[in-house]
């Protein structure tokens, strides 16, 4: 068990020793373990790093929009007992089939090929239509359409032209009196041509598979993506709707052709109509269409007068998806798409369709926060610097903390298997670095304190045995709240607070076990080579050595003069500044700081009790005012799509979710199983009367 060590026998003695006597040892073999777990956490963790995941899981409501989620896209695994899917028929025959043995996958596909042959209008006599089709003038305005005696090219542009395509950059016109109006028109018109007129549109765009002949159109936009017999699809709005139907052929035309005005209140009135009709049974007609209605282009509330005012519309640039992202994020960062879009006549506001334009400048974003967030680092440096003025208690403290942050790593990949790991991890090492030269902090005072109390050249083991246990207990407790108060937060069903709530606990544990082994030894190491004499004091603790130097020279005058030399009165410079100079005032207006703070308090408080819940999940990462943080606030709650429109409620009955291996219950991105729920059963009379009641 080891000789007694002042107060300390057993193994707390052979620590002190190890430490003390052999801290090389100590530091390489800590500093080895730890770059072996992290190493092995990095390498066989399957760490995902990632910005999403802000969905709840683990309630009872979570779980049932989970298990639609689930049946809705065929990722699970259930065989035997599966019920016939319901819903459209696209989704139920892919659910079908993948909840059928593979038999009966084949057989069921088998006698499906023949009766799924297309049958889609203008197939019949196509290749006549083609061998006498006339290329139209280049010069016309249009938009892709297709009707039953189209060609394949036309009518491969027309499904293009109305397909959901992710690549799209998708730009919303809002705040404005009356979009519909013939100014608002022409500035809409002139926006969308400045986008197309931008360097690299023409190479990211879709092209028309149907040619054109003749002088390119006369609009700018249209004439910088026109090449040859080519041209690019033109944006889906509703300006190029009426420039087509109106033969409109420059943006200036909305202000000067003559008669347009009545055109276009006559489609104004036909939007009206068709948005009433739309809110009451959520049909759209054929004619509907051949007026350029659709409820996703058109603002929630639009209808007949008095609300005949078109507020905000979507212009869609149709791009080729996957080719268009970079040219995107190279326009949004040179500024050049917020540019092209500024009006006085409206606000606009954009994204990529499938938002992966904002996912990338925020992950930039965050990456360039990352770089300048790094300033604190330096600060703490500074800081524990001042404290300690050694250069290798300073370094050993920083290692200490940045020690932690792969070990962790470990734990959570490897221990408790959770690959899901939130970009709030990373704001976490920020945390951690307070936290960890708050301990170097308190391991470096009590080693000071127990030293004064020793004679003059006690070795680093005597220090080290009144004061080892002592702060190794002070920074357990601090250790132990700290996690469990990170730990209390993983009680939140949300991913990623979850889990940067068990990685923020973890790396404070592994942060007090690095300084009672790391840090501990760079104390120890440091005071041995000062009571030896044998490194420059310069190299280890610069105040030490700065004040060597100044008492040595105040010495020297003393001597040189014969005076009486006074005596010091201790303490840091630090210390005898908070002493000197900040208590005395601080003491005398002590009354009137206690008001002011309470006063202050109450003030929060109020304050505090005004906020409100939020009323989405919506994390406004880049800010509330930046276009793209505004596009999707507009989207999600301004168009006819999404507000006028029926609220579909998607109901499932017989299945419940669960997660294999539990800890996918952490990963969003992990879908759970499902098993059939065996509490429920359908037979009964008494039940197929209820489920009758609840669809009526």
């Amino acid at each position: 068990m080891g000789e007694p060590l002042g107060r300390h026998t057993g193994y707390k003695a052979t620590v002190v020793r190890v430490i003390t006597q052999r801290p090389c040892f100590s530091f390489f073999v800590t500093l080895l373990i730890a770059l072996f777990l992290g190493g092995v956490g990095f390498a066989l963790g399957a760490m995902q790093i990632d910005t999403e995941g802000w969905e709840t899981r683990g309630t009872e409501i979570a779980d049932r929009a989970m298990t639609i989620k689930t049946w809705k896209y065929g990722k699970f695994t259930l065989s035997e007992g599966v019920p016939l899917a319901f819903g459209r028929d696209e989704d139920s025959r892919r659910r079908r089939l993948l909840s059928l043995d593979d038999e009966d996958v084949n057989n069921e596909v088998s006698q499906r090929l023949a009766s799924e042959v297309s049958h889609e209008p203008g197939h019949r006599g196509r290749a006549l239509l083609d061998s006498h089709y006339t290329p139209k003038p280049c010069a016309d305005p249009y938009i892709p359409a297709c009707d039953d005696d189209c060609t394949d090219e036309a009518r491969q542009d027309a499904d293009t032209y109305g397909d959901w395509n992710g690549g799209d950059l998708v730009v919303i016109f809002s705040d404005s009196a009356d979009l519909l109006a013939k100014e608002s028109l022409k500035e809409m018109c002139h926006a969308e041509d400045r986008v197309m007129t931008m360097s690299g549109y023409s190479d990211v765009c879709i092209m028309s598979a149907v040619t054109c002949t003749g002088n390119p159109p006369s609009d700018p936009g249209l004439a910088a993506v026109h090449d040859g017999d080519r041209r690019c699809l033109p944006p889906k709005s509703i300006v190029r709707f009426l420039m087509a139907k109106y033969d409109v052929r420059t943006c200036d035309e909305f202000t000067t052709k003559s008669g347009l005005d009545a055109s276009i209140e006559a489609t104004r009135t036909k939007l009206a109509t068709c948005a009433d009709a739309f809110r009451a049974d959520q049909d759209i007609t054929a004619d509907c269409v051949a007026n350029g209605f659709n409820p996703a282009y058109i603002n929630a509330g639009f209808g007949p007068s008095p609300k005949d005012r078109l507020t905000a519309t979507l212009t869609e640039f149709k791009l080729l998806s996957g080719d268009s992202i970079d040219w995107m994020v190279e326009k949004e960062k040179g500024g050049d798409i917020e540019s092209a879009l500024s009006s006085s006549a409206f606000s606009a506001t954009y994204n990529s369709r499938n938002e992966e334009l904002k996912d990338r400048i925020v992950d930039e974003a965050l990456n360039s926060d990352m770089l300048m967030a790094t300033s604190a680092i330096l600060i703490v440096l500074v800081l524990i610097w001042v404290h300690t003025g050694s250069a290798l208690l300073t370094l050993g403290g920083m290692l200490q903390v940045l020690l932690a942050f792969p070990s962790a790593v470990f734990f959570t990949t490897m221990v408790l298997r959770i690959t899901f790991f939130p970009f709030l991890n990373f704001i976490g090492l920020f945390v951690l670095i307070g936290v960890g030269a708050d301990d170097c902090f308190v391991f470096y005072d009590k080693w000071v304190s127990a030293k004064a109390k020793l004679p003059p050249g006690a070795t680093a083991t005597e220090v080290g045995a009144n004061a080892y246990w002592e702060a190794t207990w002070a920074m357990f407790l601090t250790s132990t709240t700290t996690a469990s108060a990170f730990l209390a937060s993983t009680l939140t069903p949300i991913a990623p607070i979850r889990v940067f709530s068990v990685f923020m606990a973890t790396m404070i544990i592994f942060d007090y076990l690095y300084n009672i082994t790391v840090f501990a030894a760079c104390v120890a190491f440091q005071h041995e080579l000062m009571r030896n004499g044998s490194c420059s004091l310069f190299c280890l603790d610069f105040f030490a050595w700065y004040r060597g130097r100044k008492a040595a020279s105040i010495d020297a005058k003393y001597d040189q003069e014969g005076a009486a030399k006074p005596e010091s009165d201790g303490g840091s410079a630090p210390e005898r500044f908070c002493r000197e100079k900040m208590y005395p005032p601080l003491h005398t207006a002590r009354w009137v700081l206690i008001v002011v703070l309470l006063a202050l308090g109450g003030v929060a408080l109020h304050q505090a009790s005004k906020l409100t819940t939020p009323t989405d999940n919506d994390v406004l990462l880049l800010g509330e005012d930046h276009p793209m943080e505004q596009y999707g606030i507009i989207k999600k709650k301004g168009f006819m799509d999404s507000k006028d429109a029926v609220l579909w409620v998607s109901v499932n009955w017989g299945l419940t979710p669960y997660d294999e291996p539990v800890y996918n219950h952490l990963n969003p991105k992990k879908y759970p199983n499902l098993k059939l729920d065996t509490s429920f059963d359908a037979s009964s009379s008494e039940a197929q009367e209820w489920l009758l009641k609840f669809c009526d």
